[in-house]
């Protein structure tokens, strides 16, 4: 989850750099305004709030993944157990129509076989259904950090601009 906050950490410093680069941009071609500011200032608030959106969005499909993943394991399980159920019905049809006991023989060897994979195959089922999802929610408690941190950051951008004043003649 360390990584979740040094990515935000990164992102801020992005937000921030940003800013100052498109007022130092600014500053090359007219004076910088007041409204320059905020409006650098608006877009970073607005890019943050996206983030923030994005990266919870992107947690969320997180969890349905792993669901849904979870959810494909089971079902490709139950369809080989299906498979191998329907292989040891067609070999007991065999081996009750076989008058031949060394063929018989072979055929119950070869229906424990399967009936071994069988069970095997419910124990890894069960183990897949067993496994439980993992918690997300530190990752969401360092996302509303990291958010917040940003929005203290543009907060005192915000109030460190100085109220524009008018001189008069």
């Amino acid at each position: 989850m360390k990584t979740n906050y040094n990515i935000f950490r990164e992102l801020r410093k992005i937000l921030c750099i940003g800013a100052v680069s498109m007022m130092a941009f600014s500053c090359a071609q007219r004076p910088v305004t007041r409204a320059d500011v905020q409006a650098d200032i608006e877009e970073a608030n607005v890019a943050t709030q996206e983030a923030h959106e994005k990266t919870q969005q992107a947690i969320e499909t997180r969890e349905q993944y792993a669901k849904d993943k979870r959810q494909e394991q089971v079902r490709a399980i139950e369809e080989r157990i299906e498979e191998i159920d329907r292989r040891i019905s067609s070999l007991r049809d065999v081996s009750s129509d076989s008058q031949n006991m060394a063929a018989v023989e072979n055929v119950e060897a070869a229906i424990l076989n399967l009936q071994s994979d069988r069970n095997a195959l419910a124990e890894r089922m069960n183990q897949v259904r067993a496994i439980e999802d993992p918690d997300w929610s530190t990752s969401y408690d360092n996302i509303d950090m990291a958010v917040q941190q940003i929005e203290q950051e543009l907060e005192e951008l915000q109030k460190s601009i100085e109220p524009e004043r008018t001189i008069e003649p």
